[in-house]
């Protein structure tokens, strides 16, 4: 069996010798790298693998397609090692380029690393084996906090504040949202996996969908600008919906890289409402039958309804016209 693994990892490594061109490169590598035999067997792996790990295969003990401790996907649910990238790449000759996935230590801490896993065929086209190089993913980049006065923390005063606001890293995850926000949405989306905006749907002011990778905060980012007030509808999964104006504001750090960006919704249901009032108050002038008009401080009119039009003798055009102040301006005759 030794001389068995010995000449199999001697064609891995010719196989590889493009990536790892011998045993002292791959113990230098700043990244994670380890072999497997072709049924799942870790028969070589480097320090940089075991630190990711959070701990030291044991020799000897069978552990076959990953030396975690335990895996998980993006979603948190436990991924068997008999499942893993390495186990698939192993039984379908499959290979993976920067495939997440969550790295659980001994000590029951996390990491999330993107695995690249390239199988190796001997003369006969079975997959002979498989070598993983997988790193950590890099976390979103932190937007700094700025000092403020006294003991208040700037998430203090971001919960405090009515309206609603939110931040994303550059590529558009939610890293944060106030109390407001989350009232706003009527959800509460997960930190680090929401994209662009908590809302559970977006429309356009006039009703279409509005896709979240289209909203103002995405286009924000995409375009690395500001934008100020653009209206659109926020549906709650209740079905309720609200109408707001976006501030997506881009956030750069000290080189000029975008690092996140900050958005302000506010909340514009009471201005719809009036608005709604006062075309459903304009519509019953318009329709009436009595003589309805309005005039200025100074006695002109300034509007009429085609109630007044009839009774008034008024003409049909909407021009204002000083008339003194008779309750019937258009029968003086001067």
């Amino acid at each position: 069996m030794q001389s068995l693994e010995n000449g199999l990892l001697e064609g891995v490594e010719t196989a590889i010798s493009a990536h790892l061109s011998a045993t002292s490169v791959l113990e230098r590598l700043p990244v994670g790298a380890y072999v497997c035999a072709s049924d799942g067997r870790i028969i070589r792996y480097n320090a940089a693998a075991a630190d990711l790990w959070g701990r030291t295969p044991i020799p000897d003990a069978e552990e076959r397609f990953c030396g975690s401790h335990r895996l998980f996907d993006l979603n948190d649910r436990h991924v068997p090692h008999a499942a893993c990238p390495m186990a698939v790449a192993l039984a379908t000759g499959r290979d993976f380029r920067d495939q997440p996935i969550k790295i659980e230590r001994p000590d029951g801490s996390r990491i999330t690393a993107l695995v690249d896993i390239q199988p190796f065929r001997d003369d006969s086209g079975a997959v002979a084996g498989a070598v993983n190089i997988f790193r950590q993913s890099e976390p979103p980049a932190q937007v700094p906090e700025p000092e403020l006065p006294g003991n208040v923390s700037l998430v203090q005063t971001l919960q405090a504040l009515p309206a609603a606001i939110y931040f994303t890293d550059a590529d558009g995850k939610i890293t944060f949202y106030n109390q407001a926000a989350a009232e706003m949405w009527g959800a509460r989306p997960e930190i680090g996996r929401s994209e662009f905006c908590g809302s559970w749907k977006l429309f356009r002011p006039d009703g279409t969908p509005l896709p979240h990778d289209q909203c103002p905060m995405a286009v924000a980012l995409r375009e690395q600008r500001a934008i100020s007030g653009e209206e659109a509808e926020a549906e709650r999964p209740d079905g309720t919906r609200v109408p707001f104006l976006a501030y997506p504001t881009p956030l750069f750090d000290e080189s000029d890289t975008l690092v996140g960006a900050v958005n302000m919704l506010v909340d514009i249901s009471g201005r719809k409402t009036a608005e709604m009032a006062s075309q459903r108050l304009a519509a019953i002038v318009e329709s009436s039958d009595d003589a309805i008009l309005s005039k200025d401080v100074n006695g002109v009119i300034t509007s009429w309804n085609r109630g007044a039009e009839r009774a008034l003798w008024l003409p049909r055009r909407r021009s204002a016209r000083p008339v003194g102040h008779s309750s019937h301006p258009a029968r003086q005759t001067g």
